[in-house]
């Protein structure tokens, strides 16, 4: 039995829709390789912050709770001290 007018017009359908998610990948990477430039540097960046945050965030917990500087716990005896019992 040959398919239907209809049928060829669901299955013409469905490959524009996949032509165009498969367009929109290529182009998407296509702008992605050509900022790496400017990428780079950003990504750095979020990974130093990500790296020194739980430092400074316990050196900032530290110093509101009155410790001197060279009486500063390290890090996971301020996240031990801030649990409640």
């Amino acid at each position: 039995m040959a398919p239907s007018k209809a049928e060829f017009i669901v299955n013409d359908a469905r490959l524009g829709r996949v032509i165009q998610i498969l367009s929109a990948v290529i182009l998407i990477s296509g702008a992605l390789y050509l900022a790496r430039a400017v990428l780079e540097p950003i990504a750095f960046a979020l990974f130093g912050i990500a790296l020194v945050w739980p430092f400074q965030k316990a050196a900032a917990f530290a110093q509101c709770h009155g410790a001197q500087p060279h009486e500063r716990p390290a890090l996971g005896a301020v996240r031990s001290t801030t649990r409640r019992r």
